[in-house]
């Protein structure tokens, strides 16, 4: 007769994996490895990081044609999984309107 060991492991919190692509008007992709815990405002350090030129605190992200406008909700919180497309746009003034189109 065979016996089958099963290990049940648990995990605090389950943190999912994705990776985030941010389209930039007028530059290339930005490619980021995120997990469900990362904030809107982790995302926009991320973005400032890599690019180098857009400052977190002049971008706006929009998803799903939606601008994501509180920092501290969490790709999870935002219902953000798998292989997910966001815009950035970046403001220097005061005036400002996004329209995103598909």
């Amino acid at each position: 007769m065979k016996s089958i060991v099963v290990f049940l492991v648990i995990f605090g919190s389950c943190l999912l994996v994705n990776v985030l692509t941010v389209e930039t008007r007028g530059g290339p992709p930005i490619v980021l490895v995120v997990e469900s815990s990362d904030t809107v405002g982790n995302i926009k350090t991320k973005i400032e990081s890599k690019d180098g030129t857009l400052k977190a605190n002049l971008q706006h992200l929009v998803y799903n044609q939606t601008e994501l406008v509180d920092d501290s909700k969490t790709l999870g919180d935002l219902h953000i999984t798998g292989n997910a497309t966001m815009y950035v746009v970046a403001f220097l003034g005061r005036s400002r309107s996004v329209r995103f189109e598909s």
